[in-house]
């Protein structure tokens, strides 16, 4: 009787543990992200850092974006051409930093690698230079991050508040 007792206790917690991570999968749904139970556990192994902004990387960027106007001349056709491969190899080897690692980063992988060769391909035709896609490639991405972590946190709490896991 103890036994059956042990197992009903077990299958009702099954039951409750599923239907938190149902809910969480709703909110994550909700805002166009997934989860599912791997993610959970990562989550309570590994809670997700804060993000601070990418000030340098941003800098850099906003610096390219303005001197694409220089674009206008053969001279400034060939700077902008040598800053462009620079700032890009500098924002690959970011954008790399971000998919090593903490494993929420790489729920970040396909959307930034989409993004970041949309910017490339952008950056190349001649009058689209001029807007400013590599700052704005910057901005979504940590926001996509900020997003990411955001949403993360909220499982964890959610799951703690549940009592699935220790706070």
């Amino acid at each position: 009787m103890a036994e059956l007792g042990s197992r009903l206790q077990q299958a009702e917690t099954a039951l409750f543990v599923a239907g938190t991570l149902r809910e969480i999968r709703a909110i994550f749904n909700e805002k166009g992200e997934n989860f599912d139970a791997e993610d959970a556990n990562d989550v309570l192994r590994d809670p997700p850092e804060p993000v601070h902004f990418p000030f340098l990387i941003a800098g850099i960027s906003a610096f390219k974006d303005v001197t694409d106007a220089l674009d206008m001349t053969i001279a400034g056709i060939i700077v902008t051409t040598l800053l462009s491969v620079f700032v890009s190899l500098t924002l690959f080897f970011w954008f790399w930093g971000k998919m090593k690692g903490r494993w929420w980063k790489k729920a970040m992988m396909k959307f930034i690698v989409r993004r970041f060769f949309l910017m490339l391909g952008i950056e190349l035709l001649p009058f689209l230079k001029f807007i400013p896609m590599t700052t704005i490639f910057v901005l979504m991405a940590h926001y996509k991050e900020k997003k990411i972590v955001r949403l993360m946190n909220l499982a964890l709490e959610i799951m703690h508040k549940r009592g699935i896991a220790r706070a």
